[in-house]
């Protein structure tokens, strides 16, 4: 006999309802998981399909120039962010339930820090791209285009800050639908402006991709605060948000450093690898394998971008048995998904690089080396959010560190290379930043976790 649908449907909820009951923390991991996945999944894709075709109409050499401007944006792009994002979502994390004034007083004093922070250094990175086009990048033409550039820096500085207040709301639903949109205004705006006028035009479409982000994230972030007791619509006085300075230097300011080592270590690879004969050849391939590579990381982000801010919600209660749960199953799931990426990526990596255009078939064992890196990053990243939701900065500054000395140091000697020596050096930083932390999990946090274990469990 035959099942309707809508008896199948209604069943397979009502099992679903039994597991994962609403208002539990296992509802809220559900919850936050599909949306993420769902929605910034198709997005994230159809970002991916632009660049694709971008790399098909620039051509490898314009392609790889485009990549220059790319690591250089990244350079400044940390400074302009300050390090913020992950001060916004574990404060918001932490107060959304408990004090909803402090956390609008947070949430308006790093706003206005951003905005400040990213319009300088666009400002500074826009009076030196003469100097950067010419005497670091020995490419005149570039002057126009990272000049252009520096209105992104501004623009994703802000656009990081509203993506990581609504993680710390838990918004993930808003988020992926924000990035769902972006996404498919991004795919028509790239390929018209590349097409049309090439570097510069692929330029002006991320540009008005990000405007486009940025007005639907402050949309997207009103109402959810609403919904939590936050009122984000008045505006609070400076003299009242600068109340909460003091998390600027004891969270921020760690959380800073911990973001600009690895900038500076990815443009100094770049900067050495387009130096070579055939480097902006080579610096396109490295950026088709390392886009390749993000897709992955984009499609595995939306299982990390729960975790900080449940972990955070977690730590301000003191539930330290649930976090211990919670962070088990989290680092088994990265550290799988990942490495079934990574061998898929590297048994299917000659084809998979050919989708960018025949001429990037021979680059196949960069996007090799950078699927095995990102195991090691994945996992890594996973423990990460451990020091970041107990306020450890300083020491995941130091982990950091020693990546990014670790990937310059190596590339330094491997640049004769080209891009699989870059690739060869990210798995060894990656390596060892992988194990620097697994140290950092084994001396300290596990012992915490021992002792919340001899205190009996709790259901989740």
């Amino acid at each position: 006999m035959f099942i309707s649908l809508t008896t199948f449907t209604a069943e397979i909820q009502k099992k679903f309802e039994i597991l994962v009951p609403k208002g539990s923390f296992r509802h809220r991991i559900a919850r936050g998981a599909f949306w993420t996945l769902a929605a910034s999944g198709f997005g994230q894709s159809l970002t991916f399909l632009a660049f694709l075709a971008v790399a098909r109409i620039l051509g490898q050499k314009t392609f790889g120039e485009w990549g220059a401007v790319q690591t250089t944006l990244g350079l400044f792009g940390v400074l302009a962010g300050l390090g913020l994002p992950l001060t916004t979502t574990k404060f918001i994390a932490e107060y959304r339930a408990t004090d909803s004034a402090r956390c609008a007083r947070i949430y308006s004093l790093l706003s206005a820090v951003t905005i400040v922070s990213g319009a300088l250094i666009s400002l500074a990175f826009a009076s030196t791209a003469c100097w950067i086009s010419n005497s670091v990048m020995h490419n005149s033409h570039l002057e126009g285009p990272l000049r252009l550039a520096s209105v992104l820096l501004l623009l994703y500085a802000i656009d990081s800050n509203q993506i990581a207040a609504l993680g710390g709301f838990e918004a993930f639903r808003g988020t992926a639908l924000v990035s769902l949109v972006k996404g498919s205004v991004t795919f028509p705006v790239l390929l018209i402006g590349a097409w049309g006028w090439q570097l510069e035009g692929a330029i002006c479409g991320s540009i008005i991709s990000s405007v486009l982000g940025l007005s639907l994230n402050h949309l997207t972030l009103r109402r959810v605060a609403i919904k939590s007791g936050v009122d984000l619509r008045s505006s609070i006085p400076l003299t009242e948000a600068w109340r909460e300075r003091r998390m600027l230097f004891d969270f921020s300011l760690p959380a800073l450093l911990q973001g600009s080592v690895q900038a500076p270590a990815e443009w100094a690879c770049s900067m050495l690898l387009v130096a070579l004969p055939g480097g902006y050849e080579q610096m396109g391939i490295y950026t088709a394998a390392n886009r390749l590579q993000k897709l992955v990381t984009f499609a595995l982000a939306p299982v990390g971008s729960i975790a900080l801010p449940l972990l955070s919600n977690l730590t301000a209660k003191g539930d330290i048995l649930r976090y211990r749960k919670f962070f088990r199953g989290h680092i088994i799931l990265n550290a799988g998904l990942s490495s079934l990426c990574a061998i898929a990526f590297t048994i299917g990596s000659p084809w998979i690089m050919m989708s960018f255009g025949s001429e990037y078939r021979d680059g196949w064992p960069v996007l090799a080396l950078l699927a095995v890196s990102n195991v090691f990053t994945m996992t890594a990243t996973t423990l990460g959010f451990v020091m970041q939701s107990w306020g450890h900065m300083w020491t995941a500054f130091a982990v950091n560190f020693i990546r990014a000395l670790s990937l310059t140091i190596a590339f330094w000697m491997l640049q004769n290379m080209g891009a699989v020596g870059w690739g060869v050096a990210t798995v060894m930083a990656a390596a060892i930043q992988f194990l620097a932390v697994w140290v950092y999990y084994i001396s300290v946090i596990k012992n915490a976790f021992l002792a919340a274990g001899s205190m009996g469990e709790t259901a989740i």
